[in-house]
Order: C-alpha cells, then structure tokens, then sequence
C-alpha cells in the first residue's frame, strides 16, 4: 500500500504536494505527568484548528523544540449570494479563508501574512529554527500557485534549487513533499518521475520508484529523516492501474518495504520515521507497530480497535514519534465515554517505554470540560501537542488546541 498522505490530486501542483521526526540532545522520555497550557485564539478567528482542516498529513513537524506550534485560523472574510436547493431562494453564505498561525512558547498566536490575492493552500511544516514552509494559490485564478516560506514576521518566496532540472523536466513540476525537523527537504516531481533530497547545499536527483502499467502521473509522498533516510511512497493516478508500494532508498537504490508482521493486519502505512532507524507504521485496525533498526516490530498497547468496529477516516494522521522514542497519537481506550466528536472512545495518548499513557488522566490541570483526543506531535524535551473538544464556560462545545509539558 502507498504511504499515508500520497492521495490522488488533480493536478501537477497539487500532485507535488502528497506526503518528522524530531531530533535533539535531551528530553522526558520517563515523564508520566503534563501541564495543560491553551493555544490562544487570534483576535477576529473564527476557528483554529491542525492543518487540513483537522487531516494532519503524517511526518510532518507542526511543533519546535522550544513548544512554538504552527497551525491555521479561519478568519470570516465576506458573505456570498448564493441560491439555496431546498426552497429555490437567495441566501447569503459565509465565507472563510484561512491564515498561517504560529503559537509562541507562551501561547500567543502570530498570524503568518499572505500575499495579496492568494490564499493558503497548505503548510509543509515548521523546522527546529521556526521556519515555515507552505504553499499559496491565487484566490481568483485555478492552478496559480508557488511556494512560500515564513522566518519570524518575514515572508519571502521559497526558492527551489536550480540544479533539480539536471535530468531534464521543470523547475515548475518539483513541490515539497516533506520538510525535515532540521530543515531539509524531500522533493517530489510527479511529471517526470523523480525525487530529489536536498540538504543545505546538496541536492540529489533519483528516479522515483516505477509502478509498472501505470499511464499518466504517479502520486508520490514521504519522509526524509534527519539522519538522510528516505521512504518513499508511490500510487499510480490511473484509475485502472490501482498498483503501489512503499519503499526506503539504500546505496541510490529503491528496496521495497514489507510489513512488519502478518499480512492479515495490511494494509499498512508508514506514519513516521524515528531518529534512530525505527519505522511508525498503522495497521488497518487502527494498531501502530515500531520497527526498530534491527527489523524487530513491537505492537503497541491500546493503539488497536476490537474486530468489527469501523473508526473514522479523521483518525488516520495522528502519529509522531521524538529522540527517545516516545509516540503520541490517539489510543482507543474501552472504558471512557464516547463523545459525539470521537466516537468509539478514542484518547489522546502517549506510548512511553512501550506503556500506552491516556494523556486525559495524566494532565495534571487539565480544564473541566475539555476531552484530549489526538496527540499530534511531541518533540525533543517531551512536549506534547494536543487537540481537544469540549467547553470550559458551559457553552457550545469547539476543538481545543494546547501542548503538554512534561513535569
């Protein structure tokens, strides 16, 4: 199977934009109790929320070392007229558009500029420095899109390296398909088959794993980790031809990647990549399995659904993994209450020494009324970023976003 987040996209542009691991010195990686501390809401959003409207794409860092976190809010921008189906009269909609938000250490958000005329398309992620990476389109025209990055409060025009057309193709056809913890990046060129990694000044152009019997373009997503590795994974655009695979590049070659252990729990998906060699994958019944670097798979506690029940296509993005080998993503825990946003008791969780933590009962301050579903992203001192649902005023329950700290 492909790895997670190399979806089918209509275009070239959006074809470039398929599918982290943090890496440091030091962290908690014994650490059991949290501090809860709130992701502020800018002044005028109507709601802020993880990338892609909640689908975090995995391997991709949305939190720095220092607990800065990148996210999006939704600002209310007009209202447009349109004819309502039902009863045949005019009414006006809402309109939204979303900005680039980055949350400092101490919780206020920095809304992130836009150039005028263009609208987010989507964030790559941010690297250990607190840069940002992401890509705009034009709100007025289809296919008019370039990438961006952010440094602070400065935007500049993301600039690909030159030196990617040396096998031949377009500059225009390579877009990011992953940006690494120290700033690297996996670059991916669906038109002409290649992937290319590209480190401070190097650059290395592959021809990207062949799906035999497929016409037209190939979707392509991954990982590059910061110690070099590359997973790659490839899916075939052509309805009839519905092939793919996962593979890791060894010595300039692509190997194919098996699944960790029996097939009847495929199909699998690569999540994340560890600093030490390990693999994150996701099973169809929800259970994550580490493989480390000597190729010996660990099941996690807790991370699998019983036979028979159905989860939510919402669930599949959530997994990361830090230095000490520490995962976070959501556990499925049979003795809390299912709420309407998360059915079938799914927990924000952290697997810490291969023990399954519910997140909810280890936050030490956690407000009343808010439920941690999803943990999305840990870094190198333990930190944990989290989403929620629920009220603390007695009012309409909304997503909440905060980050742990370890105690």
């Amino acid at each position: 199977m492909p790895i997670a987040g190399s979806l089918p996209r209509s275009s070239v542009f959006q074809g470039a934009l398929c599918a982290a691991v943090l890496l440091a010195l030091c962290g908690h990686a014994g650490a059991t109790d949290y501090t809860y501390r709130a992701l502020n809401k800018p002044l005028g959003a109507t709601a802020c929320h993880v990338p892609s409207m909640g689908v975090r794409e995995p391997g991709q860092s949305w939190m720095s070392d220092a607990g800065e976190v990148l996210g999006e809010c939704e600002f209310l921008v007009g209202y447009m007229k349109w004819p309502d189906p039902a009863t045949g009269k005019t009414v006006s909609v809402p309109q939204y558009r979303v900005w680039p938000t980055v949350w400092s250490a101490g919780g206020s958000p920095r809304v992130l500029s836009l150039p005028s005329g263009y609208g987010l398309s989507l964030l790559r992620g941010m690297d250990a420095s607190g840069r940002v990476v992401g890509a705009v389109s034009s709100t007025t025209q289809v296919g008019d899109g370039y990438w961006v990055s952010w440094q602070g409060g400065q935007r500049s025009d993301f600039v690909l390296p030159a030196s990617l057309v040396a096998k031949g193709g377009s500059l225009a056809n390579w877009g990011v398909a992953h940006m690494g913890h120290a700033g690297g990046f996996l670059l991916v060129n669906p038109a002409d088959g290649q992937v290319a990694t590209w480190q401070g000044t190097s650059v290395q152009v592959y021809d990207a794993p062949r799906i035999p019997d497929c016409v037209g373009l190939t979707n392509l997503g991954g990982f590059l980790s910061d110690a070099g590795r590359v997973v790659m994974g490839t899916s075939c655009n052509d309805p009839w031809t519905a092939q793919g695979g996962t593979y890791q590049l060894a010595n300039g070659q692509w190997q194919p990647m098996s699944p960790p252990l029996d097939a009847n729990q495929s199909p699998y998906s690569v999540m994340t990549l560890g600093a030490r060699g390990e693999t994150v994958y996701r099973a169809s019944d929800l259970s994550t399995v580490v493989v480390d670097a000597a190729g010996r798979a660990t099941p996690l506690a807790n991370s699998a659904l019983p036979a028979g029940r159905y989860f939510p296509t919402l669930r599949v993005g959530y997994l990361d993994m830090n230095v000490q080998g520490v995962v976070v993503g959501a556990g499925w825990f049979p003795g809390e209450p299912e709420l309407a946003n998360d059915i079938y008791s799914f927990r924000a969780t952290a697997w810490i020494q291969g023990k399954a933590t519910n997140l909810n009962t280890a936050t030490l301050n956690l407000p009343k009324g808010i439920v941690l579903n999803d943990a999305i992203n840990v870094n190198a001192k333990g930190q944990i970023f989290v989403q929620g649902w629920g009220s603390t005023t007695g009012g309409a329950a909304r997503e909440q976003l905060g980050v742990l700290t370890p105690r």
